[in-house]
């Protein structure tokens, strides 16, 4: 599986690797990360969100789960590599998050000290390429704005050219918009990983 931490939201750091159940706990085993997770590292899903909580009668598997380490809006996204690959890669990912789902109703059963997942910035995201996905809105938003003032508008009834313009303005306010709404969403991104990389930093000096 690959495996997304995120906040409030916001990915911060990304892997894949192996996981399985074992004796009561959770284990994963990726390129970059080893954790494993009790039951009671996470609240019962009766606490979960409402539309967050698994229902396998209804084809929703547990692929998310909340992660109190990571703060209070911290979670998890667990997605399936390849699962459509052949009939045992499907049996395979049914028969484990079957057993996900039974483990996470359960009572807590684990009998290893747990391994939390790390939480703070992955360091890929810490330099230029981190701040790519922030900036790349901004930029895109700017190069709409300027296609719509470049636009003449020469609307009249039977002109195949004005009705043209029309079009290409349409086009040109609605790719504005969607690049906007990206560019806001992209300063919630930049706000959450500059806190943690800040965070770090001050972890570094007090604990080098």
């Amino acid at each position: 599986v690959r495996y997304t931490m995120r906040r409030e939201g916001v990915v911060t750091g990304a892997d894949e690797g192996y996981i399985w159940l074992h004796d009561g706990t959770l284990f994963f085993k990726g390129l970059q990360s080893v954790w494993r997770l009790n039951r009671d590292d996470m609240p019962p899903v009766p606490m979960w969100p409402r539309r967050r909580r698994p229902r396998l009668q209804d084809g929703k598997p547990p692929t998310w789960l909340p992660m109190p380490h990571a703060g209070p809006d911290g979670d998890m996204l667990l997605t399936p590599i390849d699962p459509y690959e052949d009939n045992a890669a499907r049996r395979r990912f049914a028969t484990f998050f079957a057993s996900l789902d039974d483990w996470l109703r359960s009572t807590p059963q684990g009998h290893i000290e747990s391994l939390l997942p790390p939480s703070d910035l992955h360091p890929s995201l810490e330099g230029p390429r981190g701040l790519e996905a922030i900036a790349a809105p901004y930029l895109l938003s700017v190069l709409n704005q300027c296609m719509i003032l470049a636009t003449r508008l020469n609307i009249h009834q039977g002109q195949f050219g004005s009705v043209a313009d029309g079009l290409v303005a349409t086009v040109y306010f609605t790719l504005f918009a969607t690049t906007s709404w990206f560019a806001l969403r992209s300063r919630e991104t930049a706000r959450v990983r500059l806190a943690l990389l800040r965070q770090k930093r001050v972890e570094s000096v007090l604990y080098p």
